[in-house]
Parts: C-alpha cells; structure tokens; sequence
C-alpha cells in the first residue's frame, strides 16, 4: 500500500493580496505538516508575522517570485513541497490528492491541478480562453495524465519533491514574476528539466484550486503585456531546451493569419474569439522579440 507524502505549502506574497488570510484558513482545513509565507519585495514589511494557522514567516527584500520559491525549497523540510500564489484558495481534499498521488507515483516528482475561475467575477465580452489563461486559469479535463512539453500545471497549483528540485538547482531566478516585469515560464523550465532527467510531470484534475482575479487584470493594457511577456518566456525556454518547438515557431507569417482571423471574428461579433486571436499576435511578437534577444546573447 502506498504512503502518502508529506507536505509542506509554500505561499509568496509581495502583501498585497486580500485573500492570503482566507487561504491560510482554508490551509488550516487540510492535511498539512507546514505553511511557508515568503513575503519578497518593497510591502514585505507589511506582512505580520503572526498569520492565521502560525505559518512560519520568511521575508525578502527582492520582488521575485522564483527567488520566493527556492527560499521556502531551502527551508522546508518534508518530502513535498506545493506552492500556492496568494489569492489562489484550495477546494476541500487539496492536499490529500497531492499527497495521495506522490505517494502512489514513484516517477512523479512535480503535479498540480486546476486552477479554476471564482465565481461572481463578472468577465468582459473579448474575453475568451486564450485571455483566461493569461489570467491564472486553467482546467485540462477530468482525467489524470503524465505531462508532455507545453503542457503542464500552472505555478500558482504546482507541487515538486523538494529533493528533486534542489537537485536541479530549484527555479531559474531569470524568469519568473519581478516586480512590474510579467515573463513567466519558470515552473514551465524546471518541469522540462526534470522530464529530461527521466521523471514525471503529472496533472491531477481532483487537486483543484480558486483563483480570485483582482479586476485590474481584466484590461486588454495588462492582457496583451503579459502574453508580450510570454512570448518573450518561451523563447527563453526554448533556447534553454531546443527540444521544445514554440508555438507557431515565431514566424510573421503566423501572426499575419492571426490578425486576420482577429479581423474577420470581430467583423461577425465573435469578441471572445477575436481577442483570443490579438492574444496569440502579442505572444508572437513577444516571441521574436526575445528569440533576437537570445540570438544577441548567444552571439
């Protein structure tokens, strides 16, 4: 019979979101050994420290998501570790799928699961999955399977084993979430490397969290700045690892289709389908963009 693992939460905040009490008391509900906060950037002061459920408290004065992440890797001390962003709040059973699902899968040594849209939130008309996406929220269906490249769990549902991660150096501190700057990609980059090592990357849909978009975000001003930036995330992941094609290879040609296609759904009012298509032209953009920059660098 398999054990499950234990589990320690890691939680990066820069003190700014309203939900990080909420999601210590829906932490407090689950089978968990440990929380971690790592309060990073220029309001880690305004974090206290005594949170609901006694996390332990680790602060930074850098703004950097990864660099949060591999703090709260070096601290912890169980076999897993999962992060979960500050307004992303766990369904009931969260971590026993996390902890079931390790324990059963020796190969495995990173997972997550949904990261699912809150309720009441009310979502403009051109927004469609694409823009959904670029907001924290992703459901691949109700089946478990092993990852392949480009598809993987989201960072704000991501669990690792803290021995596996450390072994590969933990998360790349040149990507990743700094202050303003939006370029993701760096659980994308550590799940390639552990996938090149000959481990598994896993999806498990029962390990579901809720992610409460702040309404700031709903703006074409932030949507196309951050899949700008994750064009110019995947070209740096894709001169890490060459094995990973990107999507639509960076070609103007690509982009061409899509700003027609942008055209022609905005002409027959599918808005949602529009602004998914001006979604892929920004990623593309930032795509070649840091494919010349990555060209720069290398020469």
């Amino acid at each position: 019979m398999s054990v499950p693992s234990a589990i320690t939460v890691a939680i990066a905040t820069t003190g700014t979101s309203k939900w990080l009490g909420p999601l210590l008391c829906a932490l407090d509900q689950q089978e968990i050994q440990h929380v971690i906060v790592v309060a990073n950037g220029p309001r880690a002061d305004s974090v206290p420290n005594e949170l609901p459920g006694g996390p332990r408290v680790l602060r930074q004065a850098a703004a950097s998501l990864s660099r949060a992440r591999n703090a709260a890797l070096r601290a912890a001390a169980t076999e897993v570790l999962a992060f979960v962003d500050d307004d992303a709040v766990p369904e009931r059973g969260w971590a026993s799928q996390l902890a079931g699902a390790f324990g059963r899968e020796p190969q495995m040594v990173a997972a997550g699961g949904p990261s699912l849209l809150a309720p009441g939130l009310k979502l403009p008309p051109w927004l469609g999955r694409e823009g959904l996406g670029y907001l924290g929220i992703l459901d691949l269906g109700p089946t478990a399977f092993v990852c392949r490249l480009w598809q993987y769990p989201y960072g704000c549902n991501f669990a690792v084993r803290r021995a596996a991660a450390l072994d590969q150096g933990g998360f790349r501190e040149d990507l990743g979430y700094q202050g303003g700057d939006l370029v993701p990609n760096e659980e994308t980059e550590l799940c390639r490397r552990f996938q090149s090592g000959g481990s598994e990357v896993h999806y498990l849909p029962q390990a579901a969290v809720v992610h409460h978009v702040d309404v700031r975000r709903l703006s074409w001003r932030y949507l196309l700045r951050r899949a700008f930036a994750q064009g110019r995330a995947d070209a740096r992941v894709a001169s890490l690892h060459p094995d990973m094609p990107l999507r639509g290879g960076g070609r103007a040609a690509v982009a061409a289709r899509w700003i027609a296609a942008t055209a022609y759904r905005f002409v027959r009012g599918d808005l949602d389908l529009a602004g998914d298509h001006l979604l892929r032209v920004a990623c593309l953009v930032g795509t070649r963009r840091g494919l010349r920059f990555e060209s720069r660098r290398r020469g």
